[in-house]
């Protein structure tokens, strides 16, 4: 069974998707296995396409038939970061039923998060890491993340990229300026 989807190409970046996520592992097997109409085949390519649009590149999400999530980043290094779904045995396809938690942004940036999470809980020098972090191409949910979870620790430094400027600017010197560059028009 081949499942196509279509990508709309506004969304896309031809140059460098940023958002390529990957959701698989036995539960998308599974849940494509057990679905009973087109309807339900068609719920699980859009769930597949929409995890892609969410994640960094470089996440790969592992759901397994018996519920157990494995996120982990391939920039982030071997970490993994362990969930467990809650499995819904009455339903007619419980697989699908766990697919659906990845349908929305919170879950996928809640993996994530755990992810980053576990990384700056396990490492010593969490100012080198989150140095490191900051030096990479992720995906702009994930640079948020990771500040996010840096700013639980006191000890990482951060700093910022821009300092916004605010100049207050006369309103009469503006009806000036904009008076002699329109002057040249009338």
């Amino acid at each position: 069974m081949k499942i196509t989807t279509n990508q709309n190409l506004g969304l896309t970046n031809t140059k460098q998707q940023i958002f390529t996520a990957q959701l698989r592992g036995s539960a998308v097997r599974s849940a494509i296995k057990s679905a009973k109409d087109s309807f339900q085949l068609s719920e699980i390519s859009e769930i597949l396409d929409n995890v892609g649009r969410m994640g960094d590149r470089n996440t790969l999400i592992e759901c397994s038939y018996d519920g157990l999530v494995r996120v982990s980043n391939t920039q982030m290094g071997k970490l993994v970061y362990q969930a467990k779904l809650k499995t819904n045995e009455t339903s007619s396809n419980p697989y699908l039923e766990m697919l659906r938690a990845f349908n929305s942004r919170s879950n996928v940036n809640r993996y994530e998060s755990g992810l980053i999470n576990r990384l700056f809980l396990h490492n010593k020098n969490k100012q080198s890491l989150y140095n490191l972090l900051k030096s990479y191409n992720f995906a702009p949910t994930t640079r948020l993340l990771i500040e996010y979870e840096s700013s639980k620790y006191p000890s990482i430094v951060q700093k910022s990229d821009t300092e916004i400027v605010f100049e207050k600017i006369d309103v009469e010197k503006m009806k000036e300026q904009m008076l002699k560059t329109l002057s040249t028009h009338f």
